[in-house]
């Protein structure tokens, strides 16, 4: 009885397995076809180029650049292009770094001194015995500072008074005010 009642879904199994099979067949023939219609035409095509002249050459060494020609252009390259890029870097700066660039920007003279730069880990006062590069340039201003300030006192005005700025915060106006006083 069971095997009965499992014939009619074995045949539906079977029908839809053959129609698969069919579609996939007929699809696998189309291909075919159309592959041998294309080698037959492909086949069929003629050239229309033709050789007119046949190339020739001076010698049977490979044509290309000189050597020489590409190593010079590559080394002028490489020393115009750094030289061109620090140029424009320097053109570019609005920093003063140098005494030099202070003297050009402004003419106020004397320049009364230097203060090379201080790292964060050194202390910030200087103390009396101290023989740092720092330290002489600190006194050099002071001394120059005493000097210039007794030079322009004045008998009406006895007592001077410095003002020590910067447009930016860091740039060391404790430290010197602190150094100096």
């Amino acid at each position: 009885k069971s095997s009965l009642y499992m014939a009619p879904k074995n045949a539906k199994a079977l029908r839809d397995i053959t129609r698969k099979q069919e579609t996939k067949e007929a699809l696998y023939l189309y291909l075919l076809q159309k592959r041998e219609e294309s080698q037959i035409a492909y086949a069929s095509t003629e050239s229309n180029i033709k050789i007119i002249d046949p190339a020739y050459s001076l010698s049977k060494a490979p044509i290309g650049p000189d050597k020489k020609v590409v190593y010079l252009g590559a080394f002028l390259l490489g020393m115009i292009i750094p030289f061109f890029l620090i140029y424009t870097r320097n053109l570019l700066d609005t920093k003063i770094h140098t005494r030099k660039d202070l003297e050009k920007l402004i003419d106020v003279n004397p320049i009364l001194g230097e203060i090379p730069a201080v790292s964060k880990k050194q202390t910030k006062t200087i103390v009396k015995n101290d023989h740092s590069v720092l330290a002489e340039a600190l006194r050099i201003l002071r001394a120059n500072l005493d000097y210039m300030l007794k030079s322009t006192m004045d008998a009406k005005k006895p007592n001077n008074i410095v003002y020590i700025t910067s447009s930016v915060s860091g740039e060391g106006k404790s430290f010197v005010s602190l150094n100096l006083s």
